[in-house]
């Protein structure tokens, strides 16, 4: 299925004025031809004169009733070239041409766009996570009912307007290129619809969602998300964290968070075979690998030497030029 184009292009809107003085012109060649017997050649010109206004000589003297037909097709015209202006200025004045023109390039862009995130929903959960992808260089699409205040937002590229519940919003978003879905609509109902929509037109994406209730989370990953958060929870357990183990937790926030020239907690997906030897990548990159999940999805946390496999992903901590280094050699 191809996604269906929301935004008309910005072109439309002078298809009418085009089309009226189409019809002048017809009115005007057949009507010359019928009352003054002219040839297709002199009524083309006669008309051609008559709207321009340019003033040139007639083709052949005008009868009492080819000048009353010529007076009528030029009140034609200048009700036509009002008409045109008076569109084309509110069009372009009141900021209508400009948007439409924006929206119509981005719905072309948008069926360009492959192996990206979709996050649904644009609240203060979503906004948080495009502020992640952003950071991260990672391509996303937004969906969001309203599209007033993401559309004014510089760090939102690509924005469909629409239910994030509908299979026409997904589609729009490039549902079947994504490689990734984050549900952060408020109501855990609309996240359930809105992942089983996702996984009904992408069997393979990853699926993140939000919940407000513990007894939503089973049903969310029944419908089929991977992975699901409960902010108001997890704030809660960082605050606690925060009490608790404070300089853990502020180190751990810092690697998260800061600025990527500076050190930084990275996931890295290997995918060709390499012997990690992590003193020797200690020493030769500056990176400290953390932890190895292999294909099983166990974490193998002990300091002996592996050898890596394509699907491997290894935990690292370093800065982020020698980690992209390291990445280098084992993608």
């Amino acid at each position: 299925m191809k996604p269906v184009i929301r935004y008309p292009s910005p072109y439309k809107k002078i298809r009418t004025p085009i089309l009226f003085f189409g019809t002048i012109l017809t009115i005007g060649i057949v009507g010359y031809m019928i009352i003054e017997k002219y040839n297709f050649s002199e009524g083309l010109y006669m008309t051609i004169i008559t709207l321009s206004t340019v003033g040139f000589g007639e083709v052949k003297p005008l009868s009492d009733l080819g000048r009353m037909f010529t007076v009528v097709l030029i009140i034609l015209n200048i009700g036509a070239i009002t008409y045109f202006l008076t569109l084309m200025s509110q069009y372009i004045f009141e900021g209508h041409f400009f948007r439409d023109y924006k929206l119509h390039n981005m719905e072309k862009q948008l069926q360009k766009i492959s192996n990206h995130v979709i996050v649904c929903g644009y609240g203060r959960n979503g906004q948080s996570a495009i502020e992640v992808l952003q950071s991260n260089h990672i391509p996303f699409i937004v969906i969001d009912k309203e599209s007033k205040t993401a559309e004014s937002n510089t760090l939102i590229p690509y924005m469909v307007q629409g239910d994030a519940t509908t299979e026409k919003a997904l589609l729009e978003a490039g549902i079947m290129r994504a490689k990734a879905l984050i549900s952060t609509l408020p109501e855990d109902a609309d996240n359930v619809f809105c992942i089983l929509t996702a996984k009904e037109l992408n069997p393979n994406i990853l699926i993140i969602s939000r919940a407000s209730h513990d007894t939503s989370i089973s049903k969310l990953k029944h419908a089929g998300a991977h992975n699901v958060i409960m902010p108001d929870k997890i704030g809660g357990v960082h605050m606690a964290q925060l009490v608790s183990h404070p300089d853990l937790k502020e180190f751990l926030d810092i690697l998260a968070f800061q600025n990527k020239q500076e050190s930084s907690l990275v996931e890295l997906i290997v995918t060709k075979q390499y012997f990690c030897d992590k003193a020797e990548i200690l020493k030769s990159y500056k990176v400290l690998v953390l932890g190895i999940k292999n294909i099983e999805q166990q974490y193998d946390l002990s300091t002996e030497n592996l050898e890596l496999l394509p699907g491997y992903r290894i935990i690292v901590l370093g800065k982020q030029p020698d980690i992209e280094k390291l990445e280098f050699q084992i993608t």
